[in-house]
């Protein structure tokens, strides 16, 4: 019984009998010996205990093709296998595969569900039915199905496949294989080691929305199972960050990953150790300067608050970090950071927002003043927060200060009705909250306003004398030039123009 596989290699199945096998084990060494036709042929055996289940699996070359590296990771499945056994046998396969950079090929049993009956999926991606020629195209059976089938790249591995059959049936597998009752992670952590989670961490850069999802449960269920892989997990995350951040600019599963640590943030256990608050420092904030923020903004926010409700006196340095990164020329930057600055104020203490209220708001202000009416009304909507509210009218008398000549000028200046009505608002609210503090500020503002007018009124004159003496000057020295010639002319009269 063979088959022949469109990567030019043939594999043969021999089964003597239907009994399930307790275990499987792959071995990357072989032999080579002469086929029926004469061909050469690599033996592969798999070593079990019951000798009456699968015997060999082997794999001829294709004549017409050229000869590519046999596949030199085998997992032979069958549907009344223990999944137990088969847990054992999948990582190792895996593992093996990704290490000598080629798929591990997967032979489905006869009577297996997935495979349709007599139809097996071969390690290149399409579904061969006994009797056709994928090699060729010629499908003289009933069930050939190209269409769909998708294979995952490598990355840094020379982009060769790491899997020849669909990822969700990978993926899927291995998920159920670490959801089942009966794994036992002392068992599979000597093959989902440190050189798995690296090559797993890989995948993240996926462009298949699909694929990083499942990635995203597996590398949850991975850190959950195996304890003695939490600190290279997180350490190796770090690295990505790091490197998305400073070198490459590009990576496709930061919101994936970003996803994963809010749900490990959220299980620190307090004090928060170094590490952890390194890494929001030198990780977490720095990722708000990216140029792709919007893509994983909201993940980044969550990541961020989870931190500031485990410990509070990280606060500073979050809102510091934030203002040091504030955009300056992206509104649409600007206005995702005033959405995370307000979810942070809705979990600051009271004793926290003292330390940060002037400059938090100097830079509210600016963005009040914004021309960009969406940043604009970002800002002002601060005030319509219950919390933020009553920070505010606790700290009146260094809030209203740093805000109030912004408001009163563009109270007077914004071009957007909208944005006039509501600093219209927040001016009544400051009224309300301290009326003797908003008329000095009132009084002194204009009090300044007129300084300031005199200041211009005086510099303006300053500059129309200096024109005038300006003007002055240069018909004084056109003056002086002109006055020797005018002596000169009566005596080249009198002598008639000769010397």
């Amino acid at each position: 019984m063979t088959e022949r596989a469109q990567s030019g290699w043939t594999l043969a199945r021999k089964y003597r009998g239907g009994g399930p096998f307790t275990s499987v084990r792959t071995l990357r060494e072989g032999c080579w010996r002469r086929g029926p036709s004469g061909e050469a042929v690599r033996m592969c055996r798999l070593s079990r205990p019951r000798q009456d289940s699968v015997s060999d699996l082997t794999f001829c070359p294709d004549p017409r093709r050229p000869y590519p590296t046999p596949p030199t990771s085998t997992l032979v499945l069958h549907p009344s296998a223990p999944s137990a056994d088969l847990g054992r046998a999948w990582p190792f396969a895996l593992r093996q595969g990704l290490a000598a950079g080629s798929p591990p090929t997967v032979s489905l049993g006869p009577s297996n569900p997935w495979t349709g009956g007599e139809n097996f999926f071969s390690g290149t991606g399409r579904w061969v039915r006994k009797g056709t020629k994928a090699h060729t195209g010629e499908a003289t059976g009933a069930l050939e199905q190209e269409g769909g089938l998708q294979a995952s790249r490598a990355r840094g591995h020379g982009g060769t496949y790491l899997f020849g059959l669909r990822p969700q049936l990978v993926y899927e597998f291995f998920l159920r294989f670490l959801e089942s009752p009966d794994f036992q992670p002392s068992v599979a952590k000597r093959y989902v080691d440190q050189k798995f989670v690296l090559m797993l961490l890989e995948l993240f850069d996926s462009e298949d929305p699909r694929e990083r999802e499942y990635l995203k449960t597996i590398l949850h269920r991975v850190y959950g199972k195996f304890l003695g892989l939490r600190a290279y997990i997180r350490k190796q995350c770090n690295h990505i960050f790091l490197r998305f951040i400073y070198e490459l600019e590009h990576f496709n599963g930061v919101a994936e990953l970003l996803e994963i640590l809010g749900s490990i943030i959220n299980g620190f256990a307090l004090p928060l150790k170094t590490e952890h608050k390194q890494f929001l420092v030198r990780v977490l904030i720095p990722l708000h300067s990216v140029k792709s923020l919007s893509v994983f903004h909201a993940q980044l926010a969550y990541c961020v608050v989870q931190f500031l409700e485990k410990d509070a006196a990280l606060t500073e340095h979050v809102i510091r970090g934030l203002l040091k990164y504030w955009p300056k020329t992206c509104t649409q930057k600007e206005v995702m950071f005033l959405g995370e600055m307000e979810e942070v104020l809705d979990v600051i203490e009271p004793s926290q927002f003292v330390k940060i209220q002037e400059p938090l708001f100097k830079q509210v202000a600016r963005c009040v003043s914004s021309p960009h009416f969406q940043v604009a009304e970002r800002a002002l909507y601060f005030w319509n927060n219950e919390y933020i509210l009553s920070l505010i009218e606790d700290n009146c008398h260094t809030v209203l200060p740093a805000v109030f000549g912004t408001l009163y000028q563009v109270s007077k200046e914004h071009w957007n009705p909208t944005i006039v009505s509501l600093i219209y608002n927040v001016l009544k609210t400051f009224m309300e909250m301290d009326g003797k503090l908003f008329e000095e500020l009132t009084a002194s503002y204009k009090l300044e306003k007129q300084q300031e007018q005199q200041k211009a009124q005086a510099r303006q004159e300053l500059w129309h004398g200096l024109e005038e003496l300006g003007q002055r000057r240069l018909q004084g020295t056109q003056g002086a030039k002109e006055a020797p010639l005018q002596r000169l002319t009566p005596q080249v009269a009198a002598t008639g123009g000769q010397s």
